[in-house]
């Protein structure tokens, strides 16, 4: 659930001078990811060369679809997984490239 919940918030003092008053309230929700971005295999470890391993055998070698297919967006592109995701991967582990930034 992600929005904006609204309400009203009464305090209560015990001075009897006091009396009760309410204030309106409200709160953003913010859903939070159920994945680790570049965690392709979802062991809570990656992104690491496994996630890589895993998503090659995914596209490649008709391995199993990785848990969340947005923690293997690498690079946000809103697509299912594609050599550019790879690529993204291989730029991160092992040249100093931005880490992977996926999006629901």
């Amino acid at each position: 659930m992600s929005g904006e919940l609204l309400g009203t918030l009464r305090l209560v003092s015990n001075d009897p001078d006091e009396s009760p008053f309410t204030v309106p309230v409200s709160l953003a929700v913010i859903p939070i990811p159920q994945y680790i971005c570049g965690d392709v295999n979802g062991d809570e470890n990656g992104p690491s060369v496994d996630d890589l391993t895993y998503l090659v055998d995914f596209l490649f070698r008709g391995g199993p679809e990785p848990p969340s297919l947005a923690a293997a967006d690498m690079n946000s592109s809103g697509a299912s997984p594609a050599v550019d995701d790879i690529t993204y991967l291989v730029a991160y582990l092992f040249q100093g490239g931005p880490a992977p930034t996926c999006t629901d």
